[in-house]
């Protein structure tokens, strides 16, 4: 196949592939992967799918059983595609993780025997990886728990936010009234401050100018008093130079007369103006109050206008917040649907992955049960042996002994076969050397 030069595991021989079969129980011949069938490929891929996801035939029969029950004519006709095509997407998800790219359903239904051999090679050699990284089971594992304990905290806090959302809708349903009743006095007291502002204004120029009339009236009563005291003088003047001609006297009486008349409704003019200018003098004293009451009145419409003005940027300022916490209500919302999707995935790996776990658990219980039944029967075998290994020790032992014996033997013979050499040799170089000597032949040593 076109997946061979890509392919990512080492390829196994048929006898491991049949040998990983059977431990997973279920018992294939290597004729049958030489020739593989259907039928027995798809037996192997259900066994397959079961020990790494935990999905057996019924879990896959369910979903088949609740489609074919919305079918009214003939659902039987359905039945092998539907479980076919459900198989199909199980492990093409399975060989996908297994790096196979190319899984097909020509692989479950003609199936080819090298194109077989190396997928189940790679899924193979998948699920011994999978097992054999069982620590990242148990991270798995955690994060699963820590997910749904972050489930559990983001649903609080949703839960919390919602609550908050609900109240504040409330408080702003509540305040509402008083909001819009506030902003309607808010313009009318400005409206009444323009017009406060103007009347002020006008109260001022007014006090500007009875102020400057003040002065005046003042200056002209201090010049009329300086009048009279000089009239009075004059006055005192004139009487030491009255003469004492009656006719004279008279006519400065009547001319006297005259002026004092004229003093006095000029003084009388002057105390009228004077209690005129008095009475003027405390309405502008009460107008000062009433100015200073209306500036007393603008300081208090300031202040309340500045409360409205901080009422109005607090009530922007929690329409924000508002706004920003129905913001993160989202975020935590999708997080939270994030989180359940998590979860479940976790789920059920951690349910495949402890369904896996018993089922090996079963497995090795079974196996330790059948190793210790061996080891008891080993253990009789042993006792057996040990006492065999005893008597074949103690007959190596004797026959130690004997050969020792024997040994010893063997050496005195020859220390006195060697010492007889010894001997006829010195007495066959004598021989020879006496020979020699009588027959006067030289002979090397």
């Amino acid at each position: 196949m076109n997946g061979q030069k890509s392919f990512w595991f080492p390829s196994m021989n048929i006898p491991d592939i049949t040998q990983a079969l059977d431990d997973w129980g279920l018992r294939v011949s290597e004729d049958q992967i030489k020739k593989p069938t259907g039928e027995v490929v798809q037996s192997i891929y259900m066994v397959v799918l079961q020990q790494l996801t935990g999905i057996s035939r019924d879990v896959l029969q369910e979903p088949v059983n609740r489609a074919l029950g919305a079918v009214d004519d003939f659902p039987e006709l359905y039945q092998n595609s539907l479980n076919l095509n459900l198989l199909l997407t199980h492990v093409t998800r399975l060989a996908a993780a297994a790096r196979v790219a190319d899984f097909s359903i020509k692989d479950l239904v003609f199936p080819e025997q090298d194109r077989t051999r190396s997928i189940l090679s790679a899924i193979i050699n998948f699920i011994k990886f999978c097992e054999e990284r069982e620590e990242f089971l148990s991270k798995l594992r955690v994060q699963s728990t820590a997910a749904l304990e972050e489930r559990e905290r983001v649903g609080t806090q949703v839960v919390d936010l919602q609550r908050k959302i609900a109240e504040i809708k409330q408080q702003r349903l509540r305040d509402e009234p008083r909001c819009q009743q506030l902003r309607d006095e808010n313009a009318k007291l400005t409206k009444g401050l323009i017009e406060a502002k103007n009347a002020q204004a006008a109260l001022l120029n007014e006090f500007n100018t009875l102020k400057k009339n003040k002065s005046a009236l003042n200056t002209q009563k201090e010049n009329l008093i300086k009048e009279v005291e000089l009239i009075t003088n004059s006055i005192t003047s004139i009487r030491s130079r009255i003469v004492q001609s009656p006719d004279r006297i008279k006519k400065h009486i009547s001319e006297m007369g005259l002026v004092a008349q004229d003093e006095r409704s000029a003084v009388n003019t002057i105390e009228a103006k004077t209690r005129e200018l008095k009475t003027k003098l405390d309405a502008l004293g009460v107008f000062e109050q009433d100015v200073k009451m209306l500036n007393d009145i603008l300081q208090s419409v300031y202040s309340e206008h500045t409360q409205m003005e901080e009422l109005y940027q607090r009530l922007q300022a929690f329409k924000a917040e508002l706004d920003s916490k129905r913001i993160l209500k989202d975020q935590l919302v999708a997080r939270d649907d994030r989180a359940k999707r998590q979860m479940n995935n976790a789920k059920e790996k951690l349910e495949r992955t402890q369904e896996n776990i018993l089922e090996k658990r079963a497995k090795s219980e079974n196996k330790i049960k059948e190793l210790k039944k061996q080891y008891e029967i080993m253990s009789e075998e042993r006792r057996e042996n040990d006492k065999v290994v005893e008597e074949t020790k103690q007959e190596a032992d004797e026959l130690e002994r004997k050969m020792l014996e024997h040994l010893r033997k063997n050496e005195n013979e020859l220390n006195a076969l060697l010492a007889e050499y010894w001997n006829l040799r010195h007495q066959t170089d004598v021989y020879m050397e006496t020979l020699a000597n009588k027959l006067g032949i030289e002979v090397s040593s």
